[in-house]
């Protein structure tokens, strides 16, 4: 793949789809467009969305077009827009109405021409050499691929911290053999695409890790580059985490993927039953062990404190050292909590998972 000097990257492709992404789009494509180099086409499949989405990303792209034309197809569906910029970047948006996550995404590959993809989604914010990081080892290394990037959680609250905290690996805890990257910050040649089979879109949730799994079963290694960032907006509210869990654990069960994890998570809990139940029954010294197994349970995350509060693009709310103390120890307490949450979550969606997994083919 060559480079141009005009800072396109001539052979790569940025593909997405969005749905109700009127609030955060803009920051997104803000983000895109500030890239240090730019893939030679951007192209984005909105799901139907009703909230001014698609509208809003037409007229994002007109503004920077030197060509355009608009297309008659937004209740229909199909293209409704498409333009050239300055640059000579094609900009190519579709609508396609009911369309799932794995739908939009396979439907924007499908209308890419060039022979390297980039994704992420609506909600994030790219790094501002995000681009270029994300395809450097395809410029170095032709015959690679498969590549992810790294996810921070952009929090604006504390709530969100603590879920960035609970979540989301330090980049020294990533492991390079069986990284297994989020859609949100991927790249992939349309061969490697091609050859496992699409995303797939019998999967509501899950379906990118799913797709990493038909990638490497197809002999694909993943390669993780933790120069290539994205800065993830995480949910605000507690009942819209355990709707994220659950559908992610359901997403795991009829994709039938990380089963040991599970069957991990569920004798975890079982074991902390009984040890406070030991407690209850026979001695309360029993409770110095669940102390102990708490810490082994939260130490991970206990860790990551410093590494995501301390880092102001991460976290802008906190704004002086008291504000970042105050932080600490309250993530201290709540953090547990938060764990436990976030299992109960995924326990109930991966159970759900399998009891309907039957009436789909994974």
């Amino acid at each position: 793949m060559n480079k141009s000097s005009a800072g396109v990257l001539e052979k790569v492709s940025f593909v997405m789809t969005v749905y109700n992404e009127s609030e955060s789009i803009g920051p997104f494509l803000d983000s895109l467009f500030c890239q240090d180099s730019m893939p030679s086409e951007i192209i984005i499949t909105d799901g139907g969305s009703s909230d001014g989405t698609c509208q809003a990303v037409a007229g994002y792209f007109e503004k920077l077009c030197r060509t355009y034309s608009y297309f008659n197809a937004v209740e229909k569906g199909g293209k409704i827009f498409e333009g050239v910029t300055d640059k000579g970047i094609r900009l190519l948006l579709i609508v396609a109405r009911g369309s799932k996550i794995s739908e939009g995404r396979n439907i924007s590959i499908k209308n890419a021409t060039k022979d390297f993809i980039c994704i992420s989604d609506g909600g994030c914010t790219l790094g501002k050499n995000w681009c270029s990081e994300i395809t450097r080892d395809f410029f170095s290394e032709p015959a690679l691929g498969v590549t992810g990037g790294y996810s921070f959680g952009y929090a604006d609250s504390f709530f969100k911290a603590c879920l960035a905290i609970c979540i989301l690996p330090r980049k020294s805890e990533i492991k390079k053999n069986g990284f297994m990257p989020s859609s949100r910050n991927i790249g992939f040649t349309k061969e490697a695409w091609q050859r496992a089979g699409g995303y797939p879109e019998n999967m509501d949730f899950g379906e990118d890790m799913k797709f990493n799994f038909n990638l490497i079963s197809c002999g694909f290694q993943i390669k993780f580059n933790p120069g290539a960032e994205v800065y993830w907006n995480l949910r605000n509210s507690p009942v819209s985490v355990f709707r994220q869990f659950f559908r992610y654990a359901k997403g795991d069960a009829i994709g039938r993927m990380y089963a040991h994890r599970h069957i991990i998570r569920f004798a975890s809990f079982l074991l902390f039953a009984a040890v406070l139940a030991a407690a209850v029954i026979f001695s309360p010294y029993f409770l110095l062990l669940l102390a102990a197994l708490m810490i082994a349970y939260c130490h991970k995350p206990y860790f990551r404190i410093n590494y995501f509060l301390m880092n102001k693009k991460a976290c802008p709310f906190i704004v002086d050292k008291n504000q970042l103390l105050s932080c600490r120890l309250r993530a201290v307490f709540l953090i547990p909590l938060m764990l436990i949450y976030i299992d109960i979550a995924k326990l109930s969606g991966y159970i759900y998972g399998l009891a309907v997994r039957d009436s789909k083919k994974a």
